[in-house]
């Protein structure tokens, strides 16, 4: 098989690839390729650009050798993802984008109908929300730019490792070694602060200003009370701590993990080491991790089914998130390593940034945005090919919902949802 018969068997075409991105991509897979370790830099590698929905990039054997397909169009959705990061100050920033990835994967599933509903209730949320998002200024584009220059790095150097990765030629013991220190990290076990903290959150959280849980509690049946929830809440958070020292166990026993945390661990090396004089140390540490996060959340959407309401399972999500984890531990040690001086800024700023992240961007487009997405209130088939054929009749472009995704039609909807 030909490198363009696998491209159109299992891929989505979404347009064609831009000559000029075409060029910069294919000086970064040099740089990268560079950097690698010797058994990579010695293997004969073909590089290949595309421009697909699938948004993947993929290292494959093919008759005529190995091959790193790398997707364009993943690169413009990094980009937005990053955008919505760094300018967001709102959580419904994100919403839409939920709504253009299950457009996306839906085209990709051969689900022209469905695709179509998607592309349509995206254009109507994103004009109901565009004006929350802030402007960005020549810094703040440069900054997204590097930030995504990195990123399409990380994702190139992240497959590049997955080649030396052959469990038969590495050491375990090293591999326990990178995981130990990478997952068994040493929290707080005073319990009575944590529970003070998250107490302390809750009621910033209700009142929406800083104001201590001890401030919500004035007599005495108001302190019985709070006595009993404290001893509740540190036997849930021990139990929970416990039950995740025990998945902890077992993720790093199980090949396929083991095998990702290793090339994150090598990505991001790669990363930090041909970076680390062009960039920021911190703004390069973030980066990285916003690279996992971003390729995470746009995996988590894809594999959403909304009709059958599937998606990843309970263990593969636990594993995204210790993953993540992992690789902040790799950025934080990097971090103290290069600004020694500073021994709590590499927590500091990856902590911060998780929860942007995690307020932002994560849980507006991965919870909020799909739980509206129900079986009990999706259209059903029929309607679903009413609503096309209609929107098709009045936009014949929109027989392609990618049209609706570029061109943004249905502003008039948008306005009269919010008025209503």
């Amino acid at each position: 098989m030909t490198l363009a018969e696998y491209v159109k068997t299992t891929r989505r075409r979404n347009a064609d690839t831009f000559p000029a991105l075409v060029s910069q991509y294919e000086a970064l897979f040099l740089k990268v390729h560079a950097e690698s370790f010797k058994p990579v830099r010695e293997l004969p590698l073909k590089f290949a650009v595309i421009n697909s929905l699938n948004k993947r990039s993929q290292l494959i054997e093919l008759s005529d050798g190995h091959w790193l397909i790398h997707d364009q169009y993943l690169g413009q959705t990094l980009n937005a993802l990053t955008r919505l990061y760094f300018m967001s100050n709102k959580p419904d920033s994100a919403h839409p984008f939920a709504f253009r990835l299950l457009s996306e994967a839906a085209s990709c599933r051969g689900r022209a109908e469905l695709a179509t509903y998607f592309a349509y209730v995206y254009s109507v949320t994103y004009h109901a929300s565009k004006d929350s998002t802030g402007a960005e200024d020549a810094q703040k584009v440069a900054l997204r730019q590097a930030s995504v220059h990195v990123q399409e790095a990380f994702v190139l150097a992240h497959e590049l490792a997955h080649l030396m990765w052959e469990p038969a030629a590495l050491d375990p013991a090293s591999i326990d070694m990178l995981l130990d220190s990478l997952m068994d990290v040493e929290g707080s076990d005073d319990w009575d602060e944590i529970v003070e903290t998250y107490l302390d959150d809750l009621s910033f959280q209700f009142h929406g200003r800083p104001i201590p849980h001890w401030a919500n509690i004035n007599t005495d049946e108001e302190r019985a009370q709070d006595k009993i929830v404290r001893e509740d809440i540190k036997a849930k958070l021990i139990k929970d701590c416990d039950d995740e020292a025990l998945m902890r166990a077992a993720l790093k026993a199980e090949p396929r993990f083991r095998e990702e945390v290793f090339v994150d661990w090598m990505a991001a090396q790669t990363c930090l080491k041909l970076f680390r004089d062009d960039m920021d140390h911190v703004d390069l540490a973030l980066a990285i991790h916003l690279a996992l996060e971003n390729i995470t959340t746009i995996s988590f959407v894809s594999n959403f089914d909304p009709e059958g309401l599937e998606g990843e399972s309970s263990s593969e999500t636990l594993a995204v998130a210790a993953r993540k984890r992992a690789l902040r531990e790799v950025l934080r040690f990097w971090l103290l390593e290069v600004r020694p001086e500073s021994p709590e800024l590499g927590h500091r700023v990856l902590t911060e940034a998780n929860k942007r992240y995690m307020h932002f961007v994560r849980d507006p487009i991965t919870l909020d945005a799909l739980s509206r997405v129900r079986v009990d209130t999706m259209p059903g088939k029929d309607d679903l090919a009413d609503m096309r054929q209609q929107i098709v009749r009045s936009i014949p472009e929109a027989i392609d919902p990618q049209f609706i995704i570029r061109e943004r039609p249905f502003k008039q909807a948008a306005g009269a949802g919010a008025s209503s």
